[in-house]
């Protein structure tokens, strides 16, 4: 019973501080650009935080809890229960007071990954392949919305008022 009322508390914390982060940076265009409101931008946060959970939720969580990890961790499973997630919430938790928005999913597979490693189970192909993808994906995101706002600007003259575009 105390491992679960521990196991719910991490998850509530983990999920208030990676839900404050990810919120704040995922509302911020719409709410920034007065596009939405506050509470508009954050139902509709919400909304589809849920469906992504639900609907493509399954394979990062399978990758997560077996495919990083090459054995069984046995009687040391609770570290990945208590201290993986509170060195997440705790860094996390700091982050959001300095109102820094964070990486919250790596930071919490490498606060995983930092157990696995010090039990030398850690499938390092597997990790390899996802750090590859952590950061490939943050630059092609930049390089393709770089390459999209180009086009538009070159397509859509008329839409873009110079005023509109000068800095702050």
């Amino acid at each position: 019973m105390t491992l679960t009322a521990l196991a719910v508390a991490m998850a509530l914390g983990l999920a208030i501080n990676i839900g404050a982060n990810n919120a704040g940076v995922n509302m911020a265009p719409a709410y920034g650009a007065k596009v939405r409101s506050k509470w508009a931008s954050l139902a509709l946060f919400a909304v589809f935080v849920i469906l992504g959970a639900l609907l493509l939720g399954r394979g990062p969580v399978k990758t997560v809890g077996k495919g990083l990890f090459t054995a069984d961790l046995g009687s040391h499973a609770w570290l990945f229960l208590v201290a993986a997630p509170a060195i997440t919430i705790a860094l996390i938790a700091s982050a959001n007071i300095l109102k820094l928005p964070v990486p919250t999913t790596p930071l919490a597979v490498c606060s995983l990954l930092g157990i696995g490693l010090w039990f030398d189970v850690v499938n390092t192909r597997k990790t390899l392949e996802v750090v590859i993808w952590w950061v490939a994906s943050p630059i092609a995101a930049m390089a393709i919305t770089w390459m999209i706002g180009k086009a538009f600007v070159a397509w859509f003259p008329r839409l873009l008022h110079e005023d509109k575009l000068s800095p702050r």
